[in-house]
């Protein structure tokens, strides 16, 4: 026989379903603060299983996407990165970082001109994003375009003035164009606050025959 349907049988399944999603929402939240401590200690294997499973138990999870995306760079799967990005910034339009991370990822897979289209997403979004400057900078360098360049490593310097990849890639463009001494007044001021990217700076202007 078949039992008549009622408002409060449709009540109680709504709150079933709504009890049975906040559970699957927790659920999901735990598993990725375990993949974001798995990462901390430089587990990336695990912590891109988290995050992929965190992902699955919510929908249009965007952090645990970018994340995915994030551990996926450090494991050098470039194009799966790209894809964790794009699922990111698709489940949350205005997330400018998934949308950097989706320039960075292509960049890293010598595919320049979606870079490039990335990062323009990235500046859209968030004009003062000093790396996506810098990075869209790096593009139209390998690119030959010394002007291009020029112009965005000067945006990320006036957006973070300390922007110590900004400098390397300002001292690469002089040292491109012949200026050696420019490029090594920008290796001394980087001796100052980042050694690591001085020594970057120096290896490219030593490697220009710089006596």
């Amino acid at each position: 026989m078949l039992r008549l349907w009622s408002r409060s049988d449709a009540a109680a399944d709504g709150e079933a379903r709504a009890s049975a999603g906040a559970d699957a929402s927790r659920a999901a939240e735990e598993i990725f603060r375990r993949g974001l401590a798995l990462a901390e200690r430089g587990a990336f294997a695990d912590a891109l299983q988290a995050f992929r499973e965190a992902a699955a138990r919510r929908r249009d999870y965007d952090e645990a996407l970018y994340h995915a995306g994030s551990t996926c760079l450090h494991l050098g799967r470039h194009a799966e990165a790209a894809k964790y990005y794009e699922r990111a910034a698709l489940a949350r339009p205005d997330f400018a970082e998934a949308f950097y991370g989706l320039g960075v990822a292509r960049y890293a897979a010598g595919e320049g001109v979606e870079a490039v289209k990335a990062f323009m997403r990235c500046l859209r979004l968030d004009p003062a994003h000093a790396d996506a400057h810098c990075d869209l900078g790096s593009v139209y360098f390998d690119w030959g375009d010394r002007a291009g360049a020029m112009r965005a490593a000067g945006k990320a310097l006036a957006c973070e003035p300390g922007h110590a990849r900004a400098r390397v890639l300002l001292g690469l463009i002089h040292l491109d164009a012949g200026d050696k001494e420019t490029a090594l007044g920008l290796y001394r001021e980087l001796q100052e606050f980042d050694t690591a990217a001085a020594e970057e700076l120096f290896r490219a202007i030593h490697q220009s025959g710089f006596r």
